[in-house]
């Protein structure tokens, strides 16, 4: 049996910084010894529109405040596996960016990433929130992925510290089971077929097939060579999903509280503006904002982290929603905190 871990990765790290406190639409940056101005457009995208004499040099990377390098990419089985967004592209696709799309499938899949520098826990942020992630969440539908971050202890640049998951609303529920295993087999053939699990409480069923996405669920060994084509298995936290699949032609999955990627819709622009995770309104960017104090331990209790380097997302979820197919995470993107946008 393959059980798969988180894999490391490292690159350099270089630093953005904006050059006076000017509006949030409206940002001043120094480059080779120039002045200029930067527009943010719609989504996060920032195009450079004027040069204006200046003297004193920074160096300026435009897109710092968004994903900067995806680490490892490991969906569990689903209907969009194998397919548009369910590939190593489709989880390049959120770098620099909150309109990208990818999706962790069924229960365990996961994908982690960092900044272009570390985030600091600041309690002076809006809320306290430190970054806010984005899904694909609409109306009274969540798709909960957890999500676990990493301080660089050995300063290695590479992520291979220690997890700590931020507790969200469900965290201590009975209903939350820290300690879950899902098992996956691979179906074999070159359609999509139903993949049978198997999880460590002695449960099976199946992540079905449907008559939309009709290439193989199970990842293939073409776009994931490090899965096994047996067979694998996924762990991770798993919380209760309640959906509502009594009218099939209307299934709902409300959002939860606080503290999950893919549970809230987005807000507007800018997108570096986080939501107050203790109120049902979106004030803000919307999305998941998240506090990087509310990182817990395997044995949950709170740890300290004053800064983190690397985050991971994993679906939450073992369930089928109906006609809707598996609940699976799908992440668009995140951008950090602008500390004056509050």
């Amino acid at each position: 049996m393959q059980i798969l871990e988180p894999a490391v990765n490292r690159t350099g790290i270089t630093f953005c910084k904006r050059q006076t406190n000017s509006p949030s639409t409206h940002r001043d940056y120094q480059l080779h010894n120039q002045l200029f101005k930067l527009i943010p457009l719609l989504m996060g995208r920032i195009i450079l529109i004027v040069f204006l004499g200046f003297s004193g040099c920074l160096v300026c990377r435009i897109n710092a405040q968004y994903i900067h390098e995806i680490l490892e990419y490991t969906p569990a089985p689903g209907q969009h596996i194998n397919a548009a967004a369910g590939t190593p592209e489709a989880a390049q696709s959120i770098i620099g960016t909150t309109t990208g799309l990818v999706s962790l499938g069924a229960f365990g899949g996961f994908i982690s990433f960092r900044f272009e520098h570390p985030v600091a826990n600041d309690p002076d942020h809006p809320y306290g929130i430190d970054f806010t992630i984005f899904g694909n969440s609409v109306g009274n539908w969540s798709e909960p992925g957890i999500v676990s971050v990493m301080k660089d202890e050995n300063g290695n640049g590479v992520a291979d510290d220690t997890w700590y998951e931020l507790a969200g609303s469900e965290y201590h529920k009975e209903t939350c089971d820290r300690n879950y295993l899902v098992t996956y087999t691979n179906p074999g053939g070159e359609i999509a077929k139903d993949v049978a699990w198997d999880d460590n409480h002695g449960n099976s069923g199946f992540v079905y097939a449907n008559a939309i996405h009709t290439q193989p669920y199970y990842p293939s060994n073409s776009f994931f060579p490090a899965i096994d084509q047996s067979e694998y298995s996924l762990k991770g936290t798993r919380i209760y999903a309640g959906i509502d699949s009594s009218n099939n032609t209307l299934i709902n999955s409300p959002a939860l509280s606080y503290g999950y990627a893919d549970n809230h819709t987005r807000g507007s622009f800018p997108w570096t503006r986080p939501d107050n995770p203790d109120t049902p309104e979106t004030e803000g960017a919307g999305g998941d904002p998240m506090d990087i104090s509310w990182a817990v331990d395997s044995s949950g209790s709170p740890v300290h982290l004053d800064t983190i380097h690397f985050i991971k997302v994993h679906t939450a979820v073992n369930a089928q929603a109906g006609a809707l197919g598996e609940i699976s995470t799908e992440i668009a993107g995140a951008a950090l905190v602008d500390a004056g946008t509050g």
